[in-house]
């Protein structure tokens, strides 16, 4: 029984540890209790309950879904995804991000779009309508919702300082992230996001659907609508299932 658990705590240190999302802001790839697997060493290494890091395999790339301490929470674990790395230039015009002046590809997704919104600790679920975009980055396709009564935002432009990251939330209107409180160090980063393993909460209770999907699965081409059970969403069609 000592060894087990000696190699659940290396397993949990080092190579894989599962986390739970609390929060909206990575609607719609990751919901409200989906937990999910991290890749812990593909970064590099950690000292567990350090920021030192070695045998470091690769640093993160842009697209990519990553668990990180960010620099105004000591002991909080956020989630999002790296929208620059060390040396970029970002800004984002009229919603729009521009990355080394280049704007990042995005397209509109037709159809209705509706997701659930909800305060991290609250029970009350609120029915919000929003717009949604497929954008790729460094060839990982993802989607991305607007709040689509929100006011077109702009932001920068900043250089991201070399080993950092720019992270934001695919929730963009309802995300706190580095447009806010600035960019990520990489030995905050604690690995990249995998799979969900499990997934529940209200109203749905237990969502089979979402079980063993990818984080960086490729994102449905059709309506990017959220399904609300007992919620009325403007006569749309059953939701395409979020990767």
């Amino acid at each position: 029984i000592g060894v087990a658990v000696l190699v659940a705590l290396v397993l949990r240190a080092f190579v894989v540890e599962a986390f739970k999302i609390p929060s909206g802001s990575m609607i719609p790839t990751l919901e409200v209790g989906d937990h999910i697997f991290v890749n812990k060493f593909i970064y590099g290494l950690q000292i567990p309950w350090t920021f030192i890091k070695f045998l470091q395999w690769r640093q993160p790339r842009r697209g990519e879904v990553i668990v990180f301490v960010p620099p105004h929470k000591e002991n909080t674990d956020f989630i999002k995804r790296v929208v620059a790395t060390g040396g970029d230039t970002v800004k984002l015009v009229r919603n729009q991000v521009f990355v080394n002046d280049r704007p990042v590809p995005r397209t509109l997704l037709p159809g209705p779009c509706v997701y659930p919104d909800a305060q991290e600790g609250s029970d009350h679920i609120e029915p919000r309508p929003c717009q949604a975009f497929i954008e790729e980055a460094e060839g990982t396709r993802y989607r991305v919702i607007q709040d689509a009564n929100a006011v077109p935002a702009d932001f920068g432009p900043i250089t991201v300082p070399a080993r950092h990251i720019f992270a934001m939330g695919d929730n963009r209107d309802n995300s706190q992230d580095s447009r806010s409180w600035g960019t990520v160090a990489l030995q905050r980063i604690k690995g990249k996001a995998m799979i969900i393993w499990w997934s529940s909460g209200d109203p749905d209770g237990i969502r089979w659907q979402r079980f063993f999907g990818l984080v960086h699965g490729a994102p449905p081409a059709k309506s990017p609508l959220v399904h609300l059970p007992g919620v009325e969403t403007l006569g749309s069609q059953p939701a395409a299932t979020a990767p």
